[in-house]
């Protein structure tokens, strides 16, 4: 995102296979992604490795996601947090190859609705060993 700063034209990154970073710094690329005008295009399947070790929201890793096509990984996460909704959603996507965002299997999982569903904390809990 330092280079899109450097200019008001298209930064064309689609030879990019891998990207890598922050959460912080992935949301606010995910924020000038696209293919025209003062934006960075990405290609659809680059795929992402977040850094981040401590907590991390649900949502966004969702936004993260949102940049490609190809596998999100969120391996070093120590915790991810949010809805039960949001973090349904993470589990829906959850995976290790293609399309999905591969968590550490222990996860911590912190939900911060003060009402959910058997069935939605079941789902949560299968993110997690």
């Amino acid at each position: 995102t330092q280079i899109n700063g450097m200019t008001t034209a298209l930064v064309t990154a689609t030879a990019v296979s891998t990207v890598s970073g922050a959460v912080s710094d992935l949301t606010t690329l995910a924020g000038v992604e696209g293919d025209s005008g003062n934006a960075v295009d990405l290609a659809a399947g680059v795929a992402i490795t977040v850094t981040d070790t401590g907590s991390v929201a649900a949502t966004d890793i969702a936004t993260i996601n949102g940049l490609t096509t190809g596998l999100v990984t969120a391996t070093n996460i120590g915790t991810v947090t949010g809805t039960s909704s949001a973090l349904n959603t993470l589990a829906g996507n959850e995976g290790t190859t293609g399309n999905a965002v591969d968590l550490k299997a222990d996860v911590l999982v912190t939900v911060s609705d003060g009402t959910t569903t058997a069935a939605e904390l079941n789902t949560i809990n299968g993110m997690t060993t």
